[in-house]
């Protein structure tokens, strides 16, 4: 199993994560810039939740480009939508049509409460899908809720 750990808000999340010895990383775009250029197994993240927390819209063709020119990465995590299944589904959509050879792989997100269909959709097209949606799911601790994602 390979875990990919996040966090990393600065320099300091950085080091304790190194310190322990962490090697494999899940960064949003907003803190690449505190992950040396050596570390070895980066996956990108989109950091749709924290442009969220903002206020602030991210557009494709702007994660294109930093997921084609700040790598290389082990993976992406696609562009999606929070409380918006419809809308991720398009993103997905416009992304397999403008991705190209050299781009890292991309990871498909299913928001969470979205139409099981979009799970089934997803999971024809690629062996791995994020999970959207979960961290108020989590801080709520709704137990039934967590059940029904370990069914998944």
């Amino acid at each position: 199993m390979n875990l990919y750990f996040s966090g990393i808000a600065g320099e300091a999340e950085y080091h304790i994560l190194e310190s322990a010895g962490v090697k494999r990383l899940l960064v949003d775009q907003f803190d690449l810039k505190h992950v040396p250029p050596e570390h070895a197994q980066v996956a990108l993240d989109s950091g749709v939740y924290r442009a969220f927390k903002r206020h602030l819209k991210l557009e494709l063709a702007d994660y294109l480009a930093v997921a084609r020119n700040k790598g290389p990465f082990d993976f992406a995590v696609a562009l999606d939508v929070i409380g918006d299944a419809q809308a991720t589904r398009e993103n997905w959509r416009r992304l397999l049509s403008l991705r190209s050879v050299d781009d890292p792989p991309f990871i498909p997100v299913f928001q969470w409460g979205g139409h099981p269909d979009d799970l089934k959709r997803y999971l024809d097209e690629d062996r791995i899908v994020g999970i959207g949606g979960l961290v108020n799911l989590m801080r709520k601790k709704d137990q039934h809720m967590l059940d029904q994602l370990g069914e998944l």
